[in-house]
């Protein structure tokens, strides 16, 4: 015996989608949490009230958006698809059916206020007590760009594909003449006709001189900026070549986050390979959005250098960094002559002074502004020798004086357990939102529309995070 089975059975009273779902199921507590936002901000980008057909409701779209992510669901055509089929996303929806391009044009156009979201969603966690502002920690990850790597250019690259493209057309033309049309097999038949060829030619042309173009104005706006950017990607004109997690190279972007107790306080992108000089603008941010610093901050050796080290000093923000390059830059091993300002080694060489040493020091508030200054990092010491195994010695007081507070911190307990915790709490984000959430991609292009997709990538894990707690 079998239990009924009948397609085609109709239900006698209307009964609600939500009927469907468990009272624990994501799209239930998700529908919750929106429901209890501040969402003002959001209304206020909807300034059309007099005129034109109704718009879907802001909440409901945002609610989709925050689902479909949280389901490995990026593409606003798939989230579409799903309020079809999916009783989850039908719920959230309320049997509304926005297409694509609604969900996209939302996505990209009025989340520019979502850091706002993300912001309530911390608070709420705060208030919670999951998180305090006491050790956090900082890292960063390379996420492709919704670009090609083919689609960077240089003026120099444009320049002799488009000399290449007319010689071509010009030896093509020669052999035309020559009426050998029926031994040149690797011509296309389509471009035969002289006619189409020359079109074809002609709007190949113009497509790269609009390149050129384009690639020359943002080089001058990025020069205005203080930016040494000469290569430039048509597609994404913010993203840069970086070297990807399984040493590959494409165009991408650097994310930063500081965490504590795997939620995410705060986030950010940037186009620069280096974290060294992530640090600053990403406490900054944390300290301007929630006006007070962390007590503690927890990085790897990538984020050590004395400005880092200094700037956190002077916030009262205890640092545990390790310091690089420690054994090269030991003074202990050296006698300093401070009458003749020389340095000599345990083997009895000396090194005199060459030079003092200025670099041009660099780091972002924003990701599109950047400061300029000269920093002064110190001397640098040559040897009496020639042929001697190390010929300069680098002294900077500021560089030496963190190493010895890194001296007396390592050897602590304290050390070792904040240390461990680094492991424990950033890296398994970066795990969460690159192989749970299968998040490795940006679907948006450009800083702005790539930060909006940033922080709802954060907001989902925050929530998901969230919804695990027992409190809830």
């Amino acid at each position: 015996m079998f239990k009924t089975y009948d397609q085609q059975q109709e239900l006698l009273v209307p009964t609600s989608i939500k009927e469907f779902l468990w009272k624990s199921h994501e799209a239930v507590i998700l529908n919750d949490v929106v429901d209890n936002l501040d969402l003002t901000s959001l209304f206020k980008t909807y300034k059309n009230t007099n005129w034109g057909t109704t718009a879907f409701h802001p909440k409901m779209l945002l609610k989709i958006i925050f689902y479909g992510y949280m389901n490995q669901t990026f593409s606003s055509r798939w989230i579409a698809k799903k309020l079809c089929s999916d009783l989850g996303y039908m719920y959230l929806a309320g049997n509304n059916k926005p297409d694509f391009r609604t969900i996209n044009r939302f996505r990209a156009e009025r989340l520019i206020v979502v850091k706002d979201i993300f912001k309530q969603i911390v608070l709420m966690l705060k208030w919670l007590w999951v998180i305090g502002f006491w050790t956090v920690s900082l890292d960063g990850t390379k996420i492709y760009a919704n670009a090609s790597k083919e689609n960077n250019h240089t003026e120099d690259l444009l320049d002799k594909t488009i000399e290449k493209l007319l010689k071509d057309a010009e030896e093509i033309d020669n052999k035309e003449d020559e009426d050998f049309w029926d031994k040149q097999d690797n011509i296309p038949e389509e471009l035969w006709d002289l006619e189409i060829r020359k079109q074809r030619i002609k709007e190949s042309l113009e497509k790269l001189k609009k390149t050129k173009e384009f690639v020359l104005n943002e080089i001058l706006e990025k020069e205005k900026q203080g930016i040494n950017q000469s290569r430039i990607n048509t597609t994404d004109k913010d993203s840069r070549l970086l070297q990807m997690k399984h040493k590959d190279y494409a165009n991408g972007y650097n994310m930063q986050i500081i965490t504590e107790n795997q939620i995410i306080l705060t986030t950010d992108i940037s186009n620069n390979a280096c974290d060294v000089n992530e640090l600053i603008s990403s406490v900054e941010k944390l300290k301007n959005e929630y006006w007070e610093n962390p007590v503690k901050l927890v990085a790897d050796a990538w984020y050590s250098s004395w400005d880092n080290c200094e700037y956190l000093e002077e916030n009262n923000i205890k640092w545990y960094i390790p310091l690089q390059n420690d054994e090269k830059s030991d003074l202990s091993k050296y006698i300093y002559d401070e009458q003749l300002d020389e340095y000599t080694d345990e083997e009895g060489n000396i090194y005199i002074l060459k030079q003092y040493v200025w670099t041009h020091w660099r780091w972002r508030l924003k990701k599109w502004e950047k400061l300029q200054e000269w920093k002064y990092e110190g001397k640098l010491y040559r040897t009496t020798l020639p042929n001697w195994k190390k010929k300069f010695l680098k002294v900077d007081a500021k560089w030496h004086k963190y190493k010895e507070i890194f001296k007396q911190r390592i050897i602590s307990q304290e050390w070792k357990y904040i240390s461990s915790r680094r492991k424990v709490d950033v890296e398994p984000v970066f795990g969460n939102i690159k192989h749970n959430l299968k998040f490795t991609r940006f679907s948006l292009r450009w800083f702005r529309k790539a930060s909006i997709e940033r922080d709802i990538v954060c907001i989902v894990h925050n929530l998901k995070k969230l919804f695990s707690l027992s409190i809830i």
